[in-house]
């Protein structure tokens, strides 16, 4: 429930507090962690700790690329060495490479694109605009939890507006007949390379209904057998070659890179410039195909007022799908598969609150020009 971009920071904070209370306890001690001195108080250094770190640091957090000095050589990373004596084991600091990476938008896409095919994730993805469900199956909770929360990125402008649940107990697998819309992990046995879940009885009559499951641990994708879906979604346009080549480079940089490879490993070093650069490349080509598929409302921050009814105030405005749909209809050159695709598009909840948040937005920029254009 954290802010995003303090997440990688969390983590590296909460690892220094455990190295500290193992060496506490030292090698002949109890072996589990107790935190008994910080009890009381880690809560608060934690939160002066990720204080100080966003205050002295937030601009560099936000920023995707941070360029490196033309005197660098590429492989010497930037990071900022930040000491809290209270927080911190070994040498009372905490090395942060730059810029700071994030566990979804960065490590968990990576995991998602160096084991699946990105013509599979595309698929995936525009399931999840049609409101149909996704299933994501790993051999740990750490590496399941990150990629469904890096599909909730690659969403991005939509929100997804249904049940999101990064970690489900085997126990609970009924939840996959569930008639409203998921995104749902689950981790399984290493051994079993959720072999047992997919042919669960429950998951076989879901994949029916809609359901596709992704299995990071055979990297493979079961898409929905639900009469047309998959061949409706083949039939949308894609950016293959762009995809293809940053696909190609991150397998690359996952077979030598440290950081891609393990969740541990990305803790404690991060992710280094180059890989960041393919990752902002992903998202920013994903983002661009998906806004693209809103048409001009996607595109044009007003286009929103064409298609609905605004009340007398400002608060209340009518989204009419079919005025949406009706619009599409006139563009001739556009192919069946995608205008039907963006008419199932046009009626589900996601897509009618990103029209009602590019409405709010609108309106808040044509608000603060009004208060600029008077003060001035």
């Amino acid at each position: 429930g954290g802010n995003q971009s303090d997440q990688w920071l969390q983590f590296r904070l909460l690892q220094n507090m455990i190295e500290m209370e193992q060496e506490k306890n030292g090698p002949s001690g109890d072996s589990s962690i107790q935190f008994s001195t910080l009890r009381g108080e880690c809560n608060d250094i934690e939160m002066n700790a990720l204080t100080l770190l966003r205050r002295r640091y937030l601009q560099a957090s936000q920023l995707a690329i941070i360029p490196q000095p033309q005197n660098k050589s590429p492989q010497q990373e930037k990071e900022f060495v930040i000491n809290l004596p209270e927080f911190t084991s070994k040498n009372a600091s905490v090395n942060v490479p730059l810029p700071i990476s994030q566990v979804a938008a960065h490590w968990g896409v990576s995991a998602l694109f160096t084991r699946i095919k990105y013509d599979d994730l595309l698929i995936c993805l525009k399931c999840l605009i049609i409101e149909r469900s996704v299933l994501v199956l790993g051999e740990s909770p750490d590496l399941v939890t990150s990629c469904t929360c890096a599909l909730l990125d690659l969403l991005k402008p939509y929100t997804w507006a249904s049940n999101f649940i990064p970690l489900l107990p085997s126990y609970m697998i009924d939840f996959v007949n569930s008639p409203v819309p998921f995104i749902i992990g689950m981790a399984m046995n290493d051994d079993d390379r959720g072999i047992s879940i997919q042919s669960d009885y429950r998951v076989a009559s879901a994949i029916a209904d809609g359901l596709s499951v992704i299995n990071l641990s055979n990297n493979s994708v079961v898409l929905t057998t639900q009469t047309g879906i998959v061949k409706l979604l083949n039939g949308c346009p894609t950016p293959k070659p762009q995809l293809s080549k940053y696909q190609r480079q991150l397998k690359q940089l996952h077979a030598s890179s440290s950081g891609l490879q393990e969740f541990s490993r990305f803790v404690d070093h991060g992710l280094s410039h180059q890989e960041l650069v393919v990752i902002e490349s992903i998202r920013a080509v994903i983002r661009t195909y998906l806004t693209g598929l809103a048409d001009h409302i996607g595109s044009d921050p007003d286009a929103w007022q064409l298609y609905g009814v605004q009340k007398s105030d400002d608060e209340h405005f009518d989204f009419y799908p079919s005025f949406f749909v009706d619009g599409l209809k006139q563009q001739f050159n556009l192919l069946e598969c995608r205008l039907k695709f963006q008419e199932m598009m046009a009626y589900s909840q996601m897509f009618v609150e990103f029209v009602d948040s590019q409405r709010k937005a609108s309106l808040a920029k044509n608000t603060s020009e009004q208060k600029i254009t008077r003060h001035l």
